[in-house]
This record gives structure tokens, C-alpha cells and sequence, in this order.
């Protein structure tokens, strides 16, 4: 070994380097360039990391370190691991081990590897902040029994948190990484995931026994909260979820807040976000009523509504697959109407798309069956094809949300004054009044009469979506 210190603390200086052990160097970056290549080749580089000698050396070193209580207290720079810079672990380097000193890695710590405990107990702190990881972090099988800070960590590939017991306050708060695994892993205090980002998050058994915050948070994946117990409050507020939400088999025993929960992130401005929520999706029609019963329990009625819409929407697919087996065929086929007459009425503008379409389908068929057909087959086939034609238009209008469904309308509206000649809507308005013929003395026809009950319906759809965007009942 060299002789002299290392100029960020102490320790002697590690083989030929002009520092320590710990805060050395633990790979060589050299430029490997082939001879057979030209002059404009300027090669590759290729790191060259510790051997296993240097590395069993430097955690035997660093084991003696954080065994030692009182060196660490009266050291700063080693009890804080400032500026250490870590070569990868073995297996068994932190396997079925007991550390009774806090550990603090702060944003000068750099991990060239995983960072991997095993059945590993820790009677002190564990801090991270703003360090390095080139690899994954795992803490399988292990327990905490102080507080567990994993803030500001950014780029991390995959965290492990599998079978471990947290008994004292987790913070995993503003953190990027692509993968979390908290399969069967408790937290018996606060754990609070605020504004931390993810790509995939596997929660299969973990329970939360107090407060859990996900506020803020963005998973960019689907979320199952499979066998999760929430004991505690659970806050999922301004939680940004772009894949599916299941909560199905979820159990909260306490309060759970979904305020503003949103699949698309929104811009804040002065701390405030800007815009509404998107639309969640939820994996089942049980995901929706939970949502839903929260609203209602704040008396969030607007709120309350969407969710009810969604609620249906899953019941109404869960129909379409009972259908299938020959089953509910009924009851399936009043929820396929129900919904594309008003979106389970949450969409008024829906319902007054299907008043106008079908009032001036109806028009034109009438026009064309009394001036322009001359007998009962052609009468028969024409209005075939004008229903059919409206029917398939009109639905493929509502399964495009990128077309306006007025633009139909108004291709309806020049058929309408192009045939009808009445550009005022005067002929339109008269046969929109479902109850005309109570008070009149024309003759109803039977198309007449399934006309008049739809546009009943519609209409009464068109109040009841209206309503809904104040009160439900």
C-alpha cells in the first residue's frame, strides 16, 4: 500500500491510487481501438471493474467500519459514507447480517453495481439520497425496525422490497425507477410514495397497516393491488395511472381519498394543476365502485357520476361475455342500449346527437314513402335502407371520438332541407313532439308509434344526463 492519507479523510491510501479504499476508483475505462480499422476509427470504450480480491477486501473493510459504533459516531465522513464509491456485492455479502448503525448514503455515494441485502437486519436508519445506482436495489427478506429514506433517487432499474417488514416510517418519496416489487411486504407506520415515478409495480400481499400516500405518484403501467390490505387511510390524490387500476381484490378497512386521480399527467402552474383529470381505466366493474363510493362519501356527486358510468360500462362487458354463453340476453341488450343512447347517462350531448339524427331520418323516410314511392314493396325497402343506413352511420360516428358527431348531423340537416325544403326546422320541430298525436287527429302508424317511443326515451335520457352532472337520484 502507499503511504499517506486520502485526501477526503484519513485512511491510508489504496495500492497505487491517492485514495483510500473507499473512496477510489473501482474501474478503468480504456479505449480499445482494432488495428485493422482506419485512422477514423476512434474505438471502444470497455470498463474494467475490480477483481474479487480487491472486492471481499473492500467489504470486509467496510463491514469492520459500520461495525464500529464509536469510530462511527465521531467520524462524520465515514458515518455519512460521503463520497464512497461502491464495487458490486456478492450474494452473501449482506446475507442473514445484523447492522445496528444507521447507514447514510448521500448524493456523492456511488454504487457501481446492485445493491443487494438479504435477510438482512437493520437496527438503524437506512437514508438514501441523490446517489448512484448503476444497477438494481434490493432489501429481499429483510427487516427495519428504524425509519427507511429512499428520496430523490433517480434512474434506477429495479427495486426489490420483497418479504421485508418496515416497523418504523418509509419515505420512497420523489424517486424514478422502472420497476417496484413490494410482494409480500409490510409497513407498519407511514409509508409515503409522494410524486415518485414507475413502469411496472407489483403490490401482490402488501399491507399497509397506517397511512399510505401515493399523491402525486405516476405509474406508467397497469396497477393491481392484488391481496393488498389498506388498514389505514390510503391517498391516491392527483395519482396519475396511464394503464388499468384493479382494486378488486384490495380490502381497505379505513378512508380511502381518489380526489383528482387522473391517467394523463397534467401541468402545475404555481403549484396548482392545470386542466381536468382524464378518465381512469379500471380493470373491473369493483375498481369503479370503489372510486365511485368515495365520491359519494364527500358528497362529490359529479365526481360520483363518472365513476358510476364507468361501473357500468364494466358490467355492461361482463354482459357482452355472459352473452356469449347464451345468457342475460336481455339484460345485456338494455345495457348496450342504455349506453350508446347516453354513455349510462353521463352524456347529455349523446343523447340530443341521437334526438336530432333520428328526428330527421325519420323526416326524410316519411317525405320519401309519401311523395316519391309509388308501392308497398318499394315503401318496405326504402325504409330498410334509410334505417339500416342510419343506424351503422350513427354508430360508427359515436366508436370514432375523433369525428364530431354534429358534422353528421349536419349532413343529415341538408339531406333534410335539400328533400323537405323547410331550411327553418319547422316540419323538424312539429314531428319532434313525442306527445303530438295525443292532441291531434293524423293517423299513427306503426313506424310512427316506435318513432314516437324512442324520441321519448331519448328525450328522457337527455333530462336524466343533465341532472346527473348535479345529483344521481
Amino acid at each position: 500500500m502507499s503511504q499517506g492519507n486520502c485526501k477526503d479523510c484519513d485512511l491510508e491510501v489504496f495500492e497505487n491510487s491517492d485514495k483510500c479504499i473507499f473512496h477510489c476508483e473501482k474501474s478503468t475505462w480504456i479505449t480499445k481501438v482494432d488495428p485493422k480499422d482506419n485512422d477514423w476509427d476512434f474505438g471502444t470504450e470497455v470498463a474494467y471493474y475490480w477483481d474479487d480480491k480487491k472486492v471481499k477486501k473492500f467489504w470486509k473493510k467496510f463491514k469492520r467500519l459500520i461495525k464500529d459504533k464509536k469510530d462511527l459516531s465521531e467520524k462524520e465522513s465515514y458515518y455519512r459514507f460521503d463520497g464512497f464509491i461502491f464495487p458490486r456485492m456478492s450474494q452473501d455479502t449482506f446475507k442473514d447480517y445484523i447492522i445496528d448503525c444507521d447507514l447514510v448514503f448521500t448524493k456523492s455515494c456511488n454504487f457501481k453495481d446492485n445493491v443487494e441485502f438479504f435477510n438482512t437486519t437493520f437496527n438503524g436508519k437506512v437514508y438514501f439520497n441523490k446517489c448512484k445506482i448503476r444497477g438494481n436495489v434490493s432489501f429481499v427478506k429483510s427487516i427495519f425496525n428504524d425509519r427507511f429514506t429512499f428520496n430523490d433517487m433517480k434512474e434506477i432499474n429495479e427495486i426489490y422490497l420483497r418479504f421485508a417488514r418496515f416497523e418504523k416510517k418509509v419515505e420512497f418519496k420523489e424517486s424514478e425507477c422502472n420497476e417496484i416489487d413490494l410482494e409480500n411486504t409490510t409497513f407498519k407506520d407511514l409509508a409515503d410514495f409522494y410524486q415518485s415515478k414507475f413502469q411496472i409495480a407489483n403490490f401482490t400481499k402488501t399491507d399497509f397497516e397506517k397511512v399510505s400516500v401515493f399523491s402525486e405518484c405516476e405509474f406508467n403501467c397497469d396497477v393491481d393491488f392484488k391481496y393488498t390490505k389498506f388498514l389505514g387511510k390510503a391517498i391516491f390524490m392527483d395519482t396519475v395511472i396511464t394503464g388499468k387500476l384493479d382494486l378488486r381484490n384490495a380490502i381497505f378497512e379505513d378512508d380511502a381519498y381518489f380526489l383528482d386521480i387522473t391517467s394523463k399527467k397534467r401541468d402545475k402552474k404555481e403549484g396548482q394543476f392545470i386542466g381536468e383529470p382524464t378518465e381512469v381505466k379500471v380493470a373491473n366493474r369493483e375498481t369503479a365502485r370503489v372510486i365511485k363510493s368515495f365520491y359519494d362519501y364527500f358528497n362529490n356527486i359529479i365526481e360520483a357520476n363518472k365513476f358510476y358510468a364507468l361501473e357500468m360500462k364494466e358490467r355492461e362487458k361482463e354482459l357482452e361475455e355472459d352473452k356469449k354463453n347464451g345468457k342475460n340476453l336481455f339484460e345485456w341488450l338494455v345495457f348496450k342500449i342504455h349506453g350508446l343512447a347516453s354513455n349510462h347517462s353521463q352524456d347529455w350531448l349523446l343523447s340530443l346527437f341521437w334526438i336530432f339524427s333520428f328526428t330527421f331520418s325519420f323526416v326524410i323516410q316519411h317525405y320519401v314513402n309519401c311523395y316519391l314511392l309509388t308501392n308497398t314493396l318499394e315503401y318496405i325497402l326504402v325504409d330498410i335502407f334509410i334505417f339500416l343506413s342510419f343506424l351503422y352511420g350513427s354508430y360508427l360516428i359515436i366508436e370514432h371520438e375523433k369525428i364530431n358527431k354534429f358534422w353528421y348531423v349536419g349532413i343529415f340537416y341538408v339531406i333534410y332541407g335539400f328533400f323537405i325544403k323547410d331550411w327553418s326546422l319547422s316540419v323538424f320541430s312539429n314531428q319532434l313532439n313525442p306527445f303530438s298525436i295525443m292532441t291531434g287527429k293524423e293517423h299513427l302508424t306503426f313506424g310512427g308509434l316506435i318513432y314516437k317511443v324512442i324520441i321519448a326515451y331519448l328525450i328522457y335520457q337527455l333530462i336524466i344526463s343533465i341532472r346527473q352532472n348535479t345529483r344521481r337520484k
